[in-house]
Formats: structure tokens, sequence, C-alpha cells
């Protein structure tokens, strides 16, 4: 089978890696693909995830074919046509490519999480209407060209008779047996000398901020906590902020920002540290966090429902720091509770394979053919 992605914001290598989010999801699943005898081909440009960079890109897939590579798109050369997101660039080109191969396109939604919408006051209403809207007019623009999509948690929506397909997160099967290992060795072994860690973006959306300031009620209350916050800075700002808050309040000797880190020293931080904390507002499905307890590390998040996969069995917080303080004091206090949550939640994420979810999906490529 011939697999064509079109991808605005990452050109998809197979040869290379990605460090998160829902591109690295892409990339995995091609990669499973490639292995099992498909080919992959990918229709990519490197687009700044900014609305002036996103505007100016839908301007020129709109009216620029020459990208395209028409002589790709032939139908004997392409059998499905993938948009590796539902930003309007990847659409667009999605939908043309599919017209000229005469194939089905199919889109993936998780760049667009339903936890979006929870609290949303917490983001912003003019964020939250703007996001709204453009899912309801993307939507609407794949059921009016007979897209099918994928999306996260699909019972968040009332998709009427638009075709979905569930699209699970997934730990890679190599990283699956390494932190097998870990999980059984790592609480007897190991020193847990990092109180707190966190991967992720460092934005407004991840709510990294939450993290010190409920270090701080905590350090009031006689608990000196440490904390690593890996991964890159996309609003610098934001970041900023953070730091002016830490020094004012003399807490920069207990945060460390480890910038973007490799998967191996996210495996080390994730087995050294006693639990990963994770306020982030939205999330479709979230790798970091299934990541976290398939290490076997307690999880501390807030209440979203993109963490169902778990069924409970983490700490979790309503949408503010001071729940969020009580939750990371309930995981240091409650030993018990916490090692009932690990050892559960390290049961539950076990059982997502990419290779499974892989072959599940090339089934739904070729039934539809």
């Amino acid at each position: 089978m011939r697999i064509c992605i079109i991808s605005s914001f990452n050109a998809l290598n197979l040869d290379k890696n990605i460090s998160s989010g829902g591109d690295k999801h892409i990339l995995i699943l091609a990669k499973e693909w490639a292995k099992n005898g498909n080919e992959i081909s990918s229709i990519s440009r490197k687009v700044h995830f900014d609305a002036v960079s996103i505007l100016r890109d839908t301007i020129h897939a709109t009216i620029d074919g020459d990208e395209i590579h028409l002589e790709d798109c032939n139908k004997n050369k392409i059998d499905v046509v993938l948009s590796a997101s539902p930003y309007p660039p990847d659409l667009i080109r999605a939908a043309r490519v599919g017209r000229i191969a005469d194939r089905k396109v199919h889109v993936y939604f998780h760049h667009i999480s339903p936890s979006l919408f929870w609290k949303p006051f917490q983001r912003g209403f003019f964020r939250t209407l703007l996001n709204r809207s453009y899912s309801i007019l993307a939507l609407a623009f794949c059921k009016i060209l007979d897209m099918h999509i994928f999306l996260d948690q699909p019972q968040e929506y009332n998709l009427g008779s638009l075709t979905v397909h569930k699209d699970d997160g997934a730990i890679e099967n190599s990283l699956t047996a390494e932190i097998d290992t870990s999980h059984v060795n790592a609480s007897k072994v190991e020193i847990k000398d990092v109180d707190i860690f966190f991967i992720g973006r460092i934005s407004k959306n991840k709510g990294v901020i939450n993290i010190v300031k409920a270090m701080k009620i905590l350090r009031s209350k006689g608990i000196l906590l440490k904390a690593v916050l890996a991964g890159p800075v996309t609003d610098f700002s934001y970041y900023h902020k953070i730091v002016r808050y830490l020094d004012k309040h003399g807490m920069s000797a207990q945060v460390k920002f480890a910038g973007k880190i490799t998967d191996l020293d996210k495996k080390t931080y994730l087995r050294r540290s006693k639990m990963f904390v994770f306020p982030s507002y939205e999330e479709g499905w979230s790798l970091s966090v299934m990541e976290a307890a398939a290490s076997g590390v307690p999880v501390v998040a807030f209440c979203l429902e993109a963490y169902s996969y778990l069924e409970g069995n983490y700490f979790r917080s309503e949408a503010d720091y001071k729940s969020l303080a009580d939750s990371i004091l309930s995981c240091l206090s409650e030993k018990d509770l916490s090692e009932k949550y690990s050892e559960r939640a390290f049961a539950l994420v076990s059982s997502y394979s990419y290779a499974k979810i892989a072959e599940e999906q090339i089934h739904i490529f070729m039934s539809e053919l």
C-alpha cells in the first residue's frame, strides 16, 4: 500500500525522530507501516506555528499547485492520502491530492484537542471561541468533501454522520520493553533525587506556572521540593513570567529548566523522579502522561477526559495551582495510594502498542480502497 502524508509543520523523515506531540504520533505510525511493507511518501513544508505563517501558507496551498508534485499523485502511485493535522494548509493540500489521485482522504484531528473546551475561562474566552469555531469549520469541510477523520476522543463531539475512527495514543514498542525493566527496578535501586518532573512545551496552555505556584504553597508548609521542567520554550513571554516569579519568591534554586532533551534523558529523569506533574489545560491524549505512567512514576494532572485510559489511577487536580498543591502533597504523603496508582496505571498503558494501532489503521485504509 502506498501512503502519502501531507504535513505543514514537520518534514516526516522516517530516518529522524520528532520529540513530542501529534507529529511524533504520525511519524511512529508511519515507521510501523513501513516496517510492514507499506510505501510511505510525504508532501511537507516547514511552517512556523503562528497565525501569520499559517495564513500565508494557506494562501500558498490554495493558489499554487506546483509543490503538490502532480506526477506523484497518479492514482497508480497513491492508495491513501493522510492529512497530518486539521489546519488549513494540510486540509487544502490533502483535498487537492485526493482529488487528483482519486483517493479517499483521511485527517488526523489530534492537534485540535477536545479538552480545549474544558473550563474555557482558564484559557481565555476569545481563544476558546476561536478554536471552537475553527473546529466546526474544519469538520464541516471534511464532511462536505467526504473526508474521514481520526480523533482522540470522538465522544466529546457531536459529529453527526461524519465518519470518525478512534485514534488511540500508544507507547513505542522498543520503549515499552525498556520501561518495563525500569518499572521493576527503579523504586528499589535508583535514588529518586528529583521531586517533580515535567516535560512538554513551556507555554501557557501547558499550565507550567501552576507547578511553581504549587511549590510555593508547599514551601510555606515546610515542604521544599525540587523540580525539573523539560521541553522547548515556545512562548518566551510566558517563560520570562515564570522566571520572574521564581526570582521574586527566592525559588530559582528549586527549579531547573532542562530545555529540549533526548529520549534517553527523559527516561532517566522519569526514573529519578518522585512524581510526574502535568498541569496542561488541553490534551487530546498526551503521550507524556502515558510514558510517565509506563515508567512506573505516579502522575499528578488536571482532570481531563484525555487521560481516560488511566481509569482514574492518578492524582487528579482541579485546574488551579491550589488544588494542584493538594494533589502533589497527597502524592508525597499517601505512599500506599501512590504505589497503587502507579501499578494500576502501568498495567493499563502497557497494553497500548503502536504496532497494534498501526495495524488497525491499515485495515481501515484497506477497507476503504
